[in-house]
């Protein structure tokens, strides 16, 4: 009898221990699971932060080319403008051939110096 009582305490033993151990791995279950639906919910976060983050990139962009462009304009103007004066100043130095220079004294150094330059030249 002896054998049989020990027998059957023993099993409730470890039905016991298994029972313990059934509760702790189910606890752990339970805990990996919260820590899954956290790393869920800040991945989430982290998505919507890139996406409102490249809006902004996208954005930026966008406004990087409209000032390169603009730039370009500029820069044509200002090729159009250097030509404009180029042709004046090829203009002038033909006037100061036609009229033996007397037209670049007038136009460079001012009035009274042209009157005088005028007047040397016999007109």
């Amino acid at each position: 009898m002896d054998i049989l009582r020990s027998s059957t305490q023993q099993g409730a033993l470890n039905r016991s221990v298994i029972q313990q151990q059934g509760l702790i791995t189910e606890a752990g279950y339970t805990e990996q699971a919260a820590s899954y639906n956290l790393m869920q919910q800040t991945s989430g976060v982290a998505a919507q932060a890139q996406t409102v983050a490249a809006g902004g990139e996208e954005k930026a962009a966008t406004e990087y080319t409209t000032e390169a462009n603009l730039y370009n304009e500029s820069a044509t103007g200002d090729f159009i403008s250097a030509a404009i004066s180029g042709v004046a100043g090829i203009g002038s130095i033909a006037a100061a051939f036609a009229t033996g220079g007397a037209s670049t004294a007038a136009v460079s150094l001012g009035g009274t110096l042209a009157a005088d330059t005028a007047a040397a030249l016999g007109g």
